[in-house]
């Protein structure tokens, strides 16, 4: 069973993949210079619960070139306490873990799934870059090309493709670290929802992590967002929250109380 604090351990290394961690009294600075554009590779992560608010003012002024600086939260923190950076967007996730022979997923069809590599990644690659086109195209390239780079190079990262008349229609990764895993990025194209890819999908990878001795799975999901129920009807729990806030540096004045 995975705790808390062994997810957060696994969220940093994780990102560590894509970004340089800087420790802090407060808890890291996470920097993704190859992608500086990324929020969730550039971020401030609390992890002390004492935090100081003149942390969070000097962080925001040194990103204020950027345009934005996002803050990670890994507890409730009262609205009242960060009110001199309003306006700001705020999203609460949560973390969902199971053991993985707990988990069961009810599969309604068969489908073809094949794990993304060297030779068959160009059309996985054209499926996310249209994917991550909505933020922009110099978004979409360079998250392609960090994507690639990061993949194959690392063995304990892997994607999986879902096909569908010789189109990729869906995707998941996984990130290996001893015997648990973290499941990421898992989307189905919008047309192809409801019919049963997504639970085939999520079946076949968990099939592949148990035959490499992976006993332990977790992911991250909006709280607000429907998933989160499919996750706990597959046999996921709740696990904890984190927050994080996204804010434009132009509408900062610099106060901290």
């Amino acid at each position: 069973m995975m705790k808390l604090n062994r997810i957060i351990e696994m969220e940093i290394k994780y990102v560590s993949m894509f970004s340089v961690i800087k420790k802090t009294r407060f808890g890291n600075i996470t920097q993704d210079d190859r992608q500086p554009d990324k929020y969730y590779h550039n971020y401030m992560h609390v992890l002390n619960r004492q935090l100081i608010l003149d942390d969070v003012s000097h962080y925001l002024t040194d990103q204020y070139d950027k345009g934005f600086a996002n803050y990670r939260i890994e507890y409730q923190i009262p609205v009242s306490k960060l009110k001199h950076l309003l306006p700001y967007s705020v999203q609460m996730n949560g973390y969902f873990a199971q053991s993985i022979d707990k988990i069961h997923i009810q599969v309604q069809k068969s489908i073809e799934v094949s794990q993304v590599t060297e030779d068959n990644a160009d059309a996985f690659f054209e499926f996310l870059f249209e994917e991550n086109k909505v933020y922009g195209i110099p978004y979409a390239l360079g998250n392609v090309a960090r994507q690639r780079e990061i993949l194959f190079s690392n063995v304990n990262y892997a994607y999986y493709q879902v096909i569908e008349n010789h189109q990729v229609i869906g995707h998941v990764n996984v990130f290996l670290d001893g015997h648990d895993a973290k499941i990421d990025d898992f989307v189905i194209k919008d047309s192809e929802q409801k019919k049963g890819n997504g639970s085939a999908l999520m079946s076949h990878v968990l099939g592949q992590l148990k035959s490499k001795k992976i006993k332990n799975v977790y992911l991250v999901s909006d709280m607000m967002d429907t998933p989160k129920d499919m996750y706990h009807r597959w046999g996921f729990e709740h696990r904890g929250d984190y927050i994080f806030i996204h804010k434009k540096t132009n509408d900062f004045k610099g106060e901290t109380s």
